[in-house]
């Protein structure tokens, strides 16, 4: 391979990218292995003009130690969220903001839990907007067609490959929503790629109530938090950031910088206010006028 090639050079800072980042989450004592297991995690941005997230962490007790650190970038606060300084060792439950680090005088109470065991009453699909991916096979047995999550396909890092998953991506959201549906929950721990790694499948395998990354949708735990084809949109970047780092973000703030050609997709796909982000027509001719560079990797 011609390592001055743009493919090589994109494969390269793929790679190098990928490696500083493990460095990072290998090294913070905010999560395991350093750090103790984590009890609860909430994040808040409605309550108020600084961003935060709040921890519960294992301790021995029955809630655990509740630490809130907020989101003020270029400060210890800021740099504990971004996995670039460690959390400082304290007693009883404290915040960090900015870098202050002030106790807290009780734990906060911890989030309502949002989910409702039903499976006893779901055998069958109550919405028409659930399928059954499942077969028979000729000797009557159930089957499923086998498909690869994030975790097997780190090898594939190509910029023509990427450029396919991404026309894929779009592709099944141009389907949802010209029949009125919001994905809300696109993450690169939602999709599913084919054995040989050349087509992308876009799924909800965390059936989760939904992400809520783009900075128009409410932090406010319900289905109505405002989810449009636009925040759809917004995900789709942090989904090409999860898929060209192979992982997905363990907070919120991590940077997750993306190497050209792809670097300006996610920006605009990205952009804060949603009526300057690209619809996904254009986002289509944007990414289908990327030079596929050289040999497609296998």
């Amino acid at each position: 391979m011609d390592y001055k090639s743009p493919n090589a050079f994109f494969i390269n800072e793929v790679l190098a990218r990928r490696l500083e980042y493990r460095k990072r989450r290998q090294e913070t004592n905010l999560f395991p292995p350093r750090g103790r297991p984590i009890l609860e995690q909430m994040s808040e941005s409605d309550s108020g003009p600084v961003p935060s997230e709040t921890f519960w962490i294992e301790d021995g007790t029955p809630f655990g130690q509740c630490v809130r650190i907020y989101d003020v970038p270029g400060t210890l606060s800021g740099e504990i969220l971004r996995l670039r300084q460690p959390m400082p060792q304290y007693d009883g439950h404290f915040q960090v903001h900015g870098d202050d680090i002030t106790p807290l005088d009780s734990s906060i109470p911890l989030p309502e839990d949002e989910y409702i065991d039903d499976s006893e009453d779901t055998s069958e699909p109550l919405s028409t907007r659930i399928i059954q991916l499942l077969g028979k096979s000729t000797s009557g047995e159930l089957v499923f067609e086998k498909y690869l999550t994030r975790y097997k396909v780190g090898r594939f890092c190509s910029i023509a490959i990427y450029k396919r998953w991404v026309l894929d991506i779009i592709e099944a959201l141009k389907c949802l929503h010209s029949i009125g549906i919001i994905h809300k929950d696109l993450r690169v721990d939602n999709l599913l790629w084919s054995v040989d790694g050349q087509r992308a499948i876009v799924c909800d395998l965390e059936s989760r109530w939904g992400q809520r990354q783009a900075p128009e949708v409410s932090q406010n735990r319900g289905l109505d938090a405002g989810w449009t084809a636009k925040s759809d949109i917004y995900d789709l970047g942090d989904c090409i950031k999860g898929m060209v780092y192979n992982n997905a973000p363990i907070t919120r703030q991590v940077e997750w910088p993306v190497p050209p050609p792809f670097e300006s997709i996610v920006e605009a796909c990205m952009r804060t206010n949603p009526k300057d982000r690209p619809t996904l027509d254009e986002l289509q001719v944007l990414v289908e006028a990327i030079d596929d560079g050289d040999e497609v990797q296998s």
